[in-house]
């Protein structure tokens, strides 16, 4: 679009554009949006039962190392792992709390942690709808911040020693961990190592950019937990080579991890529960239900001394997990209503003092079904053009995302979540509807409607004027007529294929055609000859158009 003061049209179409940004916003329920706080905060509780158990750890070694000169190299490895994966941690809620504040925070962890959980005392933090702070904060105009480069540092170096550990213990059985943390720490270009064939985009792209503020922190969160359950996996291979038969565990976590704590209504929820604080040779036995909380008397442990006949400390009905992977049980339930669930039980295992239940308690939320379909251009798709679409919904990979409309065509594009839709034919009165779907379930997640236009007419011009007194001076540089698009945001190149020329000389009128936009030779001739006060007609101009050509208003000029 040209520069300078703007027509009522351009500024009609202007605001037309903001208020669609607006509802496209406005998209993100406020419900939708307390769900991501209130998954937030389950996670929250989470990194801190972690924190709680990887404690026990800690302290076995540093008492093993206290005792004997020949565990200081395991006490050395231990506080190596312990401060880095601090010191990702609370870079995470340094970076959390200066989003919500949008200040500058360079404060000690626990105040971080302290600042952070301040700011839900109150209700719901202001601006966690906002889908511009986030990748304002990481990537401004698409680089990396110095935030952004310090946590991807932080983390490569995490991932590093994490690998190094796991590789030099000699343990087998880690092999699927030095898997699943190069995976899940991949911090490099590309795609999303969680995803199939994601986009190429950055780590910090794939945690902030466009979504929601609630959403950054409780990827943030998300992100803390894994780099806490990694310290865990860690420090567990290291205290089990303390002696030959694996650390005895005296104290313990009851963990619940989620594949994805945020479904919609309609899906399986996921996740692996487990006992933070175990030795590899244990076996653990996991019930899902109602706890009596009655019977621990002593925090969330529950101990039977060797010999004594025991029960799971539960009430009613409840499920006993029998997938059981390296101390890790599977679960999985159907999202059949809308709200947080929460997910209780305990853990069995044994040691040398008898058998011991550790409660566990998490949360995760089903949502209704959600989407937002945003034509990048205006608010209507025009017939015979390239109209690009943007498509997204919260909790939803865009790989996993696919479109559908009766009778029209598209095209995905390279960048997921993108399309090319070009209508053939205007639509009627109650539009075009676009419709969202999991591929994976094939639940719908939303829709949108869409009106189907025809393209407007392109304006006819010589030398950018359309009607109007012209001096002899500008006629003599009249070449061709142009036509172009006026106040529409297509880049579009129209062009006059056939016009022609009325001129009044004495008292005839002569009429000259042209083929194409040029002037002919003979035209150019004949207005040599015009008068001041003569009348110029540029008239039967044919432009050719996507569909067809189409036939535009005629010009009329006087000679001063």
């Amino acid at each position: 679009m040209a520069g300078g003061k703007q027509t009522p049209r351009q500024a009609m179409i202007g605001m037309m554009y903001l208020v669609l940004l607006a509802m496209l916003a406005m998209n993100a329920s406020k419900d939708l949006l307390n769900a991501f706080v209130s998954l937030d905060q389950g996670i929250s509780k989470t990194v801190q039962s972690f924190e709680k158990a990887n404690e026990t750890f800690y302290r076995t070694i540093d008492k093993a190392a206290t005792s004997s000169a020949s565990y200081k190299p395991v006490q050395e490895m231990a506080n190596k792992i312990k401060a880095k994966s601090k010191e990702v941690v609370d870079m995470m809620s340094n970076h959390k709390v200066s989003l919500f504040s949008s200040q500058e925070f360079n404060s000690t962890a626990d105040t971080a942690n302290e600042a952070y959980r301040a700011l839900f005392e109150n209700g719901i933090p202001l601006n966690k709808d906002n889908q511009d702070i986030g990748g304002q904060f990481y990537v401004p105009s698409g680089v990396p911040s110095e935030p952004a480069v310090a946590l991807k540092k932080a983390m490569d170096e995490f991932r590093n020693l994490v690998i190094e550990v796991l590789n030099n213990d000699g343990d087998e059985s880690n092999d699927f961990l030095v898997e699943r943390y190069t995976k899940l720490f991949n911090t490099e270009v590309g795609p999303n190592p969680l995803e199939v064939d994601g986009p190429d985009v950055t780590w910090v792209s794939r945690l902030s950019e466009h979504i929601p503020l609630a959403a950054v922190a409780a990827n943030l969160t998300l992100w803390q937990s894994y780099v806490k359950n990694a310290e865990a996996d860690v420090i567990s291979s290291i205290a089990s080579k303390m002696d030959g038969s694996g650390m005895v565990v005296d104290a313990s976590q009851g963990i619940v991890q989620w594949e994805n704590p945020y479904v919609l209504k309609g899906d399986s929820v996921k996740g692996g529960i487990f006992l933070a604080a175990y030795n590899s040779k244990a076996d653990p036995k996991i019930y899902v239900g109602t706890v009596d909380t009655t019977k621990f008397t002593n925090g969330n442990q529950l101990t039977y001394p060797p010999g004594q006949n025991v029960q799971p400390p539960m009430i009613g009905e409840y499920k006993t997990l029998s997938d059981i992977k390296n101390g890790t049980g599977m679960y999985s339930e159907f999202g059949d209503a809308v709200g947080s669930k929460e997910v209780t039980g305990v853990i069995e295992n044994k040691n040398s003092k008898g058998t011991f239940y550790t409660k566990f308690k998490s949360s995760y939320m089903v949502a209704e079904p959600t989407a937002t379909v945003a034509a990048m251009k205006m608010s209507v798709f025009y017939v015979g053009v390239d109209n690009p679409v943007s498509v997204s919904a919260p909790g939803i990979s865009l790989d996993d995302i696919k479109i559908t409309m009766a009778g029209q065509t598209f095209k995905p594009q390279k960048k997921a979540g993108e399309y090319i839709i070009r209508p053939t034919r205007p639509t009627n009165k109650k539009g075009l509807d676009v419709e969202v779907r999991n591929k994976n379930t094939n639940a719908v997640l939303g829709k949108a409607n869409f009106r189907i236009k025809r393209l407007p007419d392109p304006a006819a011009n010589v030398l950018g004027q359309k009607e109007g007194l012209i001096s002899k001076g500008k006629l003599k540089a009249i070449t061709k007529v142009g036509a172009k698009m006026e106040n529409f945001d297509f880049d579009l190149d129209v062009k006059v294929q056939q016009f022609s020329l009325t001129v009044k000389v004495g008292s005839d009128l002569m009429t000259l055609k042209s083929k194409n936009n040029k002037l002919t030779p003979q035209m150019r001739k004949l207005l040599m000859k015009v008068s001041r006060g003569s009348r110029i007609y540029f008239e039967d101009i044919k432009v050719a158009m996507p569909g067809g050509a189409r036939k535009v208003p005629s010009l009329i000029f006087k000679v001063k």
